[in-house]
């Protein structure tokens, strides 16, 4: 007589510390390779990998995440001073907890990390992305509220050729989003 159970563990087992030496390896990758493999329950690993993203921009960081909510802030603490952050997400998949995390992030920091949020309209917003200067394309694999917390993540920076094409449609879907004062 055979014990799946027993089999279905290792094998979960077997599949987490493949995980956790991929996202090793990844993180301690240089930082010029901006990709990166997060196994599920490791928020540290998360927090690094997107300072290594973020710690690039030079100018501009815009966050495209319809799901967007406060916990997009912990993580532009990372974004370089002066830059300006962009957020833009969906306005009825957006969560309640980002309009007031936004009001108090612009009275602590004001002009030092300025932040503009827009809404764009409901169902034009599928992707996650991040997007550096207005040039350089992240795509997540999961929204930045629940990255990694129970399933693996990616983030992978989109090819020198595609990412003009979807840098220029999101910029266009910027413009025609409404501001949140």
């Amino acid at each position: 007589m055979r014990n799946y159970a027993l089999r279905g563990r290792a094998a979960h087992s077997a599949a987490e510390v493949l995980f956790r030496m991929l996202a090793r390896a990844e993180l301690a990758a240089p930082t010029a390779v901006h990709s990166a493999f997060i196994a599920p329950g490791k928020p540290y690993d998360v927090f690094v990998a997107l300072k290594r993203v973020f710690g690039n921009a030079k100018s501009d960081v815009l966050v495209i995440d319809p799901y967007l909510d406060e916990k997009v802030l912990e993580f532009a603490t990372t974004i370089p001073e002066s830059v300006t952050i962009r957020l833009l997400a969906d306005e009825k998949k957006r969560k309640p907890s980002l309009v007031p995390a936004v009001v108090r992030w612009k009275q602590e920091h004001g002009a030092v990390r300025p932040v503009e949020v827009r809404l764009a309209s409901e169902g034009v917003l599928h992707d996650r992305l991040i997007v550096l200067d207005r040039n350089k394309l992240f795509e997540l694999s999961q929204s930045l509220n629940a990255f990694a917390t129970r399933s693996p993540a990616s983030i992978h920076e989109t090819d020198k050729e595609l990412a003009p094409l979807k840098v220029a449609a999101y910029q266009n879907i910027w413009s025609a989003a409404v501001p949140i004062p």
